[in-house]
């Protein structure tokens, strides 16, 4: 694979999605449930959930309400994680 190529697959894994995948997701969360927590950050156009596997893709309208989810349900588990460690 020439350089260019690789730079170009490499742009694509880091490239910004209205698409949240959510894991670790326990047996009886529902589409609903994501749907009342996730809407929060924005409107969205789809929910499909895989309960046997344990994660849902989360679709949003807007790239930029994806971004926001993400960061603030990234920092709010970090800070619940390392209060827990802590605590």
């Amino acid at each position: 694979m020439d350089q260019k190529q690789n730079h170009k697959d490499s742009e694509a894994v880091g490239a910004e999605s209205n698409n949240l995948w959510v894991g670790n997701l326990t047996a009886n969360v529902t589409d609903s449930d994501l749907m009342e927590l996730l809407g929060k950050y924005g409107a969205l156009d789809s929910i499909t959930s895989y309960s046997s596997r344990s994660f849902a893709f989360v679709y949003f309208k807007r790239m930029e309400d994806a971004r926001a989810a993400k960061d603030l349900l990234f920092l709010a588990h970090k800070t619940f994680c390392s209060c827990g460690r802590n605590g």
